[in-house]
């Protein structure tokens, strides 16, 4: 509790890296909901990435009584996850927090996450959301409905699916010493989960801190894939993108997948992929929300 108090009396930085990009309709509420943070010492890195709306100068409007509200713009269009890595470079603090555009932040959000991250000396804490609509009314499902916790140091239960959402995260600069660049064919906050988690380093605030706005506009795209070969192609650069960790636990375990996947690239239907997902079907099924059984059959649906 004493070393709890000393953080705090210190007061570390907290940088926001918030990436826009045609977000008018929603930004304002936003950029209110990280202002009025009951945590004070922060900076507000902005990045636009070329809107063509009104974003910008909202943002111009803003840090003209915002001093904490720093605004960058893009030349050239980067894509969701290359700016957000672009903007947490940009970051200062000893802290950093990640901000879509469209969501609203409750008002406690970064003093309880960054409480927790002290406590447990993680590199990475995470939080449940409410999902909401357009219009900010809950739908009625938060994200630990639809993605299972995991605070595990094992590196395999995210070989699958990726249970990291940036907007929920606070995480140490440490980690960026560690994870960046981000590969290629990877989204920051997978990434970023996964190296925190390979560190056996995650920890978790089971509180709703934030209202995710889904709508027919949301910037982030599916990382997952849509067709089964887009998924089965995607998780094959996913594998080769891990492979690539000096320290990876289970290293053996991931080459085999690789491997297996890659025959199954090919158009094989590649029985033993489905015989090695099924004996690992405990570790990786483990961030997934349903009975057994239905794990299974996703896996299955998904994958082969």
């Amino acid at each position: 509790m004493l070393y709890l108090q000393e953080k705090f009396m210190n007061s570390p930085l907290i940088s926001i890296a918030l990436c826009t990009y045609n977000g008018e309709k929603y930004l304002s509420e936003q950029l209110d909901s990280i202002i009025n943070q009951t945590y004070k010492n922060l900076e507000i890195i902005v990045v636009d990435d070329c809107s063509q709306d009104n974003t910008f100068s909202i943002l111009q409007s803003y840090a003209l009584k915002s001093p904490q509200l720093k605004i960058f713009r893009n030349i050239k269009n980067k894509g969701y996850s290359k700016n957000f890595e672009y903007a947490i470079s940009l970051c200062k603090g000893d802290y950093i927090a990640v901000s879509d555009q469209d969501d609203i932040w409750m008002t406690n959000k970064l003093e309880l996450l960054l409480k927790k991250i002290i406590i447990d000396d993680s590199l990475l804490v995470y939080s449940n959301s409410l999902i909401v609509d357009e219009r900010g009314n809950s739908l009625g499902k938060t994200t630990f409905d639809k993605r299972s916790k995991y605070t595990g140091g094992d590196p395999r239960a995210l070989a699958l699916f990726n249970i990291f959402l940036g907007h929920s995260m606070l995480f140490k600069r440490e980690l960026i010493d560690i994870a960046f660049p981000i590969p290629k064919n990877s989204s920051y906050d997978a990434w970023l989960g996964f190296v925190a988690t390979n560190k056996d380093s995650v920890c978790i605030v089971d509180k709703v801190l934030t209202l995710f706005r889904q709508h027919n506009s949301n910037s982030s795209r599916n990382w997952e894939g849509d067709t089964k070969l887009e998924k089965i192609t995607l998780l094959k650069y996913r594998l080769q993108n891990y492979l690539t960790i000096k320290d990876l636990k289970h290293r053996g375990f991931f080459e085999e997948m690789l491997r297996l996947v890659e025959n199954r690239t090919k158009g094989s239907m590649n029985l033993d992929l489905l015989f090695f997902l099924l004996k690992y079907r405990k570790i990786l099924a483990i961030t997934f929300s349903s009975n057994i059984i239905s794990k299974i059959n996703h896996i299955r649906k998904f994958y082969i």
